[in-house]
């Protein structure tokens, strides 16, 4: 290598990441749909953009300290294959990326990863010597084409690269300044487009640009309007839902309620409720945390789809059908409905008609939940001309509340709840009282309500669910977990169902269920809906008793997680880290055998309902 001044020396840097990245847009741009970026003048410069200076920020990240290496006096032959060695391996990342991007429609993430470079690969992939041919020679042609291209460029003298690095910069800080403001005015063409950048975080400044005055309040809650082009594909094909039993449809839904809550000592009205009514005692949630819990339930498909359906603002097919044939609706919560962003996800076609407890509700002394059962209850007791949808989400379990003048019903219990104290030895029982006497407080809102229905003789033609986003841990694994978003155990995940259908005797249901199967079931049994299950849901229709698999597994979701139930163990995927086997006690299982078509199984599940 020619010797050259430190500022040469990263001048030819930043031509070296302006041509890998550059490599890169290409690559990518190549998978994805040309009809989804050339739409318009905007997104068919945005996505370009956008995917150089993407890659050009994940070069840099490697360049800066390669850079640092050589101010420190490591030089000469050895740091230029510092370069080549880091430069080809983002390069192959990324062609494997588009790989995997190209055949189930999302990036690498840790299910992929783990697959890819965890000691499972083998069993799951099972390449033939064709593919692992492939991609041996694609490493090789990469470090061989890396090789010729940093040599020639470490010998030149004329290349000045004065420019390079200020472009960079530029096109990072514009194109993110860009999406923001788009975002912010919910431009659907641009937000879709953010899902083929691998591993995007793009910037939002909604906030920001209210406060500024740049955009006005309504461009952040406005909906998005029906678009020609979209990145997802759901349902797959339009529903056909032309003759409805004009059912009402009541869903109650208690945050953090545990499936072993569901007894005459903590919640009486419900279990009274429940003899009227068929019971799941299996049932699980989609996930370990709420916003992702009430999405698996209300679009009947894997958690992991909310953050394509949250860029797009596309709800659920649920309330397409229901806004058809001109339901009424009372949306409401104990929390805010737009944080998570429920207006932008599962109740966008309907978010002029949310509400839920704000603090200028909070009079009397009145808790949340007892405001939203008391509005429901008005509701009810209208004279109703069309049919209703209703759901009320109750909040205390997750929050451990009374109302203000009540002592726990369960004793002893505690007051405050100390959480620097809890640890592997920590004592439950008061914590669980005070969780009890939260539960056991909804339980009397909830007889009101049933009180109610019945006054009103709208339990012959009124669907009723009761059932909760995720559940709530005590340490019951004794690996010091408490509350919910940390494993994927029934003690997280698993949640009461109880559905009173008109017409449907009462029985107790002992096989394994999700909440991906409560659409199936309301578009298919309830508005009766004739396309197949398979066009809007990977759930299975609770009444369909035909169709349930012998060995049935479940994907759980959350924000950086994902893990595969069945009934002999967890595969679960840790954000960093090879694929674990557990067995039921979280517990690690030496012995399992991957199963590589169970893995396959789910990975088609997140990517069936993309573009």
């Amino acid at each position: 290598m020619i010797q050259k001044s430190n500022r040469q020396i990263w001048r030819l840097l930043g031509i070296a990441v302006f041509i890998n990245a550059l490599l890169c847009t290409v690559l990518m741009l190549a998978v994805a749909p040309s009809d989804i970026w050339l739409l318009n003048f905007r997104t068919s410069i945005f996505l370009p953009s956008s995917l150089f200076a993407h890659f050009s920020f994940l070069f840099f990240i490697l360049a800066l300290p390669i850079f640092i290496t050589y101010l420190s006096g490591f030089r000469g032959d050895r740091w230029l294959l510092l370069i080549l060695l880091a430069f080809s391996a983002l390069v192959f990342i990324i062609i494997i990326d588009t790989r995997v991007f190209a055949l189930y429609r999302f990036h690498l993430n840790s299910m992929a990863l783990n697959l890819l470079l965890g000691g499972a690969a083998l069993e799951i992939l099972s390449f033939s010597w064709q593919m692992w041919m492939n991609i041996f020679l694609t490493a090789f042609f990469v470090l061989v084409g890396e090789f010729i291209f940093l040599k020639w460029l470490f010998q030149q003298n004329l290349l000045s690269g004065k420019t390079v690095w200020p472009a960079i910069l530029t096109l990072m800080i514009s194109t993110q300044l860009f999406y923001g403001y788009r975002d912010a005015v919910a431009d659907s063409s641009i937000i879709m487009q953010i899902r083929y950048i691998p591993w995007a975080q793009p910037l939002t400044l909604k906030r920001k640009l209210r406060k500024l005055g740049i955009i006005d309040k309504i461009s952040d809650t406005a909906s998005l309007k029906t678009r020609r082009h979209s990145a997802i594909n759901y349902p797959l094909s339009p529903l056909i839902c032309e003759n409805p039993e004009q059912f009402n449809y009541l869903i109650l839904m208690v945050d953090s309620l545990r499936a072993d809550m569901m007894t005459s000592e903590v919640m009486p009205n419900t279990a009274a409720f429940s003899k009227n009514a068929q019971t799941y005692t299996e049932h699980w949630s989609t996930s370990n945390s709420t916003r992702f819990g009430v999405f698996g339930f209300f679009y009947g498909i894997p958690s992991s789809y909310w953050f394509d359906m949250l860029k797009e603002q596309r709800g659920t097919a649920l309330f397409d059908v229901l806004l058809s044939h001109d339901y009424k609706f009372h949306i409401d919560a104990a929390r805010p409905l737009n944080s998570p962003e429920f207006d932008r996800t599962v109740f966008s076609a309907i978010r002029d008609q949310l509400q839920w407890v704000e603090k200028k509700d909070l009079v009397n002394g009145k808790e949340a939940d007892t405001i939203v059962i008391d509005r429901l209850l008005t509701f009810i007791d209208q004279d109703h001309e069309k049919n209703f949808f209703a759901f009320s989400f109750l909040d205390a379990p997750h929050g451990y509340k009374l109302p203000k003048d009540e002592s726990p019903y369960f004793q002893p219990a505690i007051t405050a709840i100390d959480y620097l104290e809890l640890d592997n030895d920590y004592d439950p029982t008061q914590f669980l009282n005070l969780y009890k006497s939260a539960i056991h407080y909804n339980d009397r809102l909830l007889g009101q309500v049933y009180k109610k229905l019945s006054e009103r003789d709208l339990l012959k033609n009124t669907v009723v669910i009761i059932t909760s986003d995720h559940s709530q841990e005590f340490n019951d694994l004794k690996l010091n977990y408490w509350g919910h978003n940390s494993n994927f155990s029934e003690y997280q995940v698993q949640v009461p169902l109880v559905i009173h259908w008109p017409g449907k005797e009462s029985q107790q249901i002992t096989r394994l269920t999700s909440h991906e199967d409560i659409i199936p079931t309301l578009l298919q049994h309830g508005l009766l809906c004739e396309n197949p299950v398979s066009d809007y849901s990977t759930g299975i229709s609770l009444f369909d008793e035909s169709n349930i698999p012998e060995q049935r597994n479940l994907l759980l979701s959350n924000w950086n997680g994902r893990a595969i139930y069945t009934k002999t163990a967890y595969y679960n995927f840790p954000a960093i880290g090879n694929v674990e086997m557990l067995d039921h006690r979280y517990r690690m299982k030496e012995d399992q055998v991957v199963d590589s078509d169970i893995i396959r199984q789910n990975m088609t599940k997140m990517s069936l309902f993309l573009k």
